[in-house]
């Protein structure tokens, strides 16, 4: 299928659901700069191939909104496509939401895939088309017209070694519940890949050229887990998830097992995916700050400097 027919083929599906618009982010469920293969939903989409632009579909008119880094790039790639231009940075392009926001009627509705669309994305968007009396709805729709998409990398997840890294995975989850419990947080959500990474010293190669794996991680007062492609823990990872008491479930099995809390403190970071928070806002309250690891890992240790 060439861009123009992907996009035909979309807006056949807003139609059926009674969308009058639809975004596309670049993102994953991590909210990763560079994105596994079967998450490159933008330039599947439209056919630009930059690392950072975002494409809005409307009935009529289609859109890519990116930097001065690719306008080059992107003229060429969006050749044919139907797709128009928007300069990020030249006077005189609209903000991508204020164009939505002229292009279609009050009472519209605009879609997302929730879980490539961060949860401060959400917001901002929602606050704005509300604004206007136009809803935003969760619809992954190119899940319906991307019958090839690919499967996540099967590439081994293996072991960091402390004398690497210089701190143990306990000590990390030790230092982790200690801001949890400063913050009053009874759950803590780590989504980003390589606040995962860190977290477990574990590597892996999900992502070209960046050592992280498809996961997620869920800490409480007494229970560390981790979610990932369990086939794909060598030997020696799954003996130190074992050693640091981190328990290990299938990847697919995140979003049921957020679905078994309730009245708990939450904390998690806005930039993680909006499903995460559809998933668990109806019982429980969210502490939305940084990942205490993130600071953490910016805080280098004596062996780290070495």
């Amino acid at each position: 299928m060439t861009s123009k027919e992907k996009i035909a083929a979309l807006r056949e599906e807003m139609l059926k659901n009674n969308v009058d618009a639809f975004i596309v982010y670049s993102a994953d469920p991590h909210m990763s700069e560079y994105l596994p293969e079967e998450w490159q939903e933008r330039a599947w989409l439209s056919g630009f191939l930059g690392s950072a632009g975002f494409v809005v579909v409307t009935k009529d008119k289609a859109g890519l909104w990116t930097d001065g880094r690719y306008f080059t790039q992107a003229v060429a790639e969006l050749e044919g496509s139907g797709i128009d231009l928007f300069k990020e940075g030249i006077e005189g392009t609209p903000n991508y939401i204020d164009w939505i926001i002229s292009e279609i009627p009050a009472g519209g509705k605009v879609a997302v895939n929730a879980l490539a669309t961060s949860h401060a994305n959400w917001e901002q968007l929602s606050y704005k088309l509300n604004s206007k009396n136009i809803i935003l709805v969760d619809l992954p729709l190119l899940k319906e017209i991307w019958k090839d998409r690919g499967t996540p990398s099967k590439n081994p997840i293996f072991v960091h070694p402390v004398e690497r890294a210089g701190k143990s995975v306990t000590d990390k989850i030790a230092a982790i519940r200690q801001k949890m419990e400063e913050q009053e947080a009874t759950v803590h959500i780590i989504s980003s890949l390589d606040d995962v990474a860190w977290t477990l010293n574990l590597r892996g190669s999900d992502v070209e050229s960046n050592p992280v794996f498809l996961g997620y991680i869920i800490i409480t007062k007494n229970d560390a887990i981790l979610f990932t492609g369990l086939e794909k823990l060598e030997v020696e990872s799954r003996k130190q998830m074992d050693d640091s008491s981190v328990k290990m479930m299938p990847y697919e099995e995140f979003f049921n097992h957020l679905k078994t809390f309730s009245n708990e403190k939450i904390l998690v970071s806005p930039n993680s995916n909006q499903a995460i928070f559809e998933t668990l806002k109806e019982n429980n309250q969210f502490i939305k700050a940084a990942v205490p690891g993130n600071l953490m890992k910016a805080q280098k240790n004596e062996t780290e400097l070495e």
